[in-house]
């Protein structure tokens, strides 16, 4: 063991962040103060047990450091949690009040934009709240610090709608942000502080008045450069975000910008790759080997993304790799050096050209996302992951990436094995929202809602939680399915479902009689003592200890979003 790790003694510190990582993640999967103070004394005493030992051997020191920064990495995210509670709204509200905008987010594609605001003098609302605004909405120049008046919906960051959903209500916790909504109407802007915008903030608006639509979204991004990475800069940048923002370990946004560039510096800090990537003399030879590494470096990045983009989004692309075969070059040689000649002779007002150049290279970019998405088995839907299986895969993945020597294969192990259990896990059949609205229950055609008219948000929500592509089907039309206005009885898996599917009130004696007739039932309102069905009563009252309910009806198993016990603070501040 000793002489393996003074093999690998370059490789031992960038270990140091996925150790505190592990220890913020394990606070965010144990539910309350005993497990995390378990943990927290269980790492210290091994570590000071291990660093006691120490005599001069790698293999102690290596046990030591990983428990202190286990215990570090808990103790911090708990101690930040506590340090950024703030009130959050009680009840949806219409208010109409006076903010200074803190922050801005452009959402081409939705036609909105993202306003972060620090509310002053209104009366029972939270100091921070986050609306959506329509961009016919929005006044012009909103970058940078602004104060606005505006008349908006709010309510409180909601849990999940159903498991394995974003949980907008934890990230408003570490956010600070108290309510959340929509704005009805436009927004008035009040007063302004040019000196307050930033460099980047007004680029972004400038290329976004440039290049409507999606197009300036990725122009705006491009602009922001990135510079050349070894793994010991990956760590160090892994460590400085975990110490400003430990919360953002548990969101897609960190697991896959740290997953791409890892694999991608490892792969090239490979001997045999840096052997096998030395330029050739021939100019077709020097053509084919950049194919080859583009082709092999878009393989090994989908590889690394997959299982993030599937346990987070419940869908996975399948053809990336090979379209970044003219995407990285055509973004690289044409798009970039356009953009930066655009903004150059911006300065002298005659950038306009060059940017109706940058828009049609960047159009051909769409389409070329939007054909790859278009072939048959581009994207793959995926049902909820278990939490134990993309664990597995995600310690393979770095125990594969982070090692050099031949032990490095042993992380192939796990990887397997938290595949195979992904792929095993059957998909919910029954999938309930927390509102107890909306339901969706797998028929023998496929996923079908309950209710006709349901908003895009939930139908993509219930699709990617129950592995669908493409939309659900309405449960009443289906054959094996009875519907009337206000009740739904459906036989799946053996199973008796009944839903009710309005807010008009069903006569007590026929809801007793078809609640004795179904395994389970669902309800949005609070059902009678005497609706007693077989197996599951999920109704307002029940729900609201739940939140969110999936069954999977072949092992009799029920996924909540809220667990018994959950001590965390945004699931607190919700009861």
């Amino acid at each position: 063991m000793e002489r393996w790790l003074e093999a690998e003694r370059d490789q031992l510190a960038l270990w140091v962040p996925v150790m505190a990582g592990l220890g913020v993640a394990l606070w965010f999967v144990l539910p309350a103060e005993r497990g995390w103070a378990g943990v927290m004394l269980g790492a210290g005493g091994v570590a000071a047990v291990a660093l006691a030992a120490a005599r001069g051997g790698r293999l102690a020191r290596a046990v030591g450091i990983a428990g202190v920064m286990i215990a570090l990495g808990l103790g911090w995210i708990w101690w930040r949690a506590e340090r950024v509670a703030a009130p959050v709204l009680a009840r949806p509200v219409v208010a109409t009040f006076t903010a200074r905008v803190e922050r801005v987010e452009p959402l081409p594609a939705r036609g909105l934009v993202r306003l972060t605001l620090a509310v002053s003098g209104a009366e029972g609302l939270p100091p921070r709240v986050r609306v959506n605004v329509a961009e016919r909405d929005a006044p012009a120049d909103l970058a940078g610090a602004r104060i606005v008046r505006l008349r908006a919906r709010l309510m409180p960051p909601p849990d999940p709608a159903i498991p394995g959903a974003y949980d907008a209500a934890r990230a408003a916790w570490f956010s600070g942000i108290g309510a959340m909504g929509r704005s009805l109407g436009p927004v008035t802007r009040i007063a302004g502080e040019p000196g307050g915008e930033r460099v980047r903030a007004r680029l972004s608006a400038h290329i976004a008045d440039t290049l409507p639509g999606s197009r300036g979204g990725i122009a705006a991004a491009l602009a922001i450069g990135r510079e050349a990475m070894t793994l010991r800069l990956v760590a160090a940048g892994a460590m400085v975000v975990l110490i400003g923002w430990p919360e953002s370990l548990a969101g897609a946004s960190f697991q896959l910008s740290f997953a791409a560039i890892t694999a991608l510096v490892a792969l090239h800090e490979h001997p045999a790759v840096r052997a096998w990537s030395v330029p050739a003399e021939t100019w077709g030879r020097r053509v084919t080997q950049g194919a080859a590494m583009l082709l092999l470096t878009g393989l090994v990045v989908e590889a690394a993304l997959l299982p993030i983009a599937a346990y987070h989004f419940h869908k996975a692309g399948l053809y990336g790799a090979l379209a970044n075969i003219v995407a990285i070059p055509w973004t690289t040689f044409v798009v970039m050096p356009l953009e930066a000649a655009a903004l150059l002779l911006d300065v002298v007002g005659l950038g306009a050209p060059l940017w109706w150049l940058v828009g049609q290279a960047l159009a051909l970019l769409l389409a070329l996302a939007h054909m790859v998405a278009a072939w048959p088995g581009a994207v793959a839907a995926v049902p909820v992951i278990p939490d134990g299986a993309f664990a597995l895969v995600v310690g393979g993945g770095l125990w594969l990436a982070l090692w050099r020597t031949r032990i490095r294969r042993a992380g192939l192990v796990p990887v397997v094995i938290g595949l195979s259990w992904a792929l095993m896990t059957p998909a919910p059949d029954v999938i309930v929202t927390g509102d107890g609205r909306h339901v969706a229950v797998r028929t023998a055609a496929g996923l079908a809602l309950l209710r006709d008219r349901t908003g895009d948000y939930v139908s993509d929500v219930m699709a990617g939680a129950g592995g669908v592509d493409g939309a659900p089907l309405m449960l009443s039309e289906q054959p094996d399915a009875r519907c009337s206005r206000d009740l739904c009885l459906v036989d799946v898996a053996g199973r008796r479902v009944l839903a009710t599917r309005s807010a008009y009130r069903v006569p007590w004696a026929a809801l007793v009689s078809a609640c004795r007739q179904a395994d389970i039932v669902v309800s949005e309102r609070t059902l009678p003592r005497g609706c007693l069905p077989r197996w599951l009563r999920l109704d307002r009252r029940a729900l609201r200890e739940t939140g969110g309910v999936a069954v999977t009806l072949a092992n009799g198993s029920t996924r909540t979003v809220r667990q018994p016990g959950d001590r965390h603070p945004w699931r607190m501040a919700g009861r």
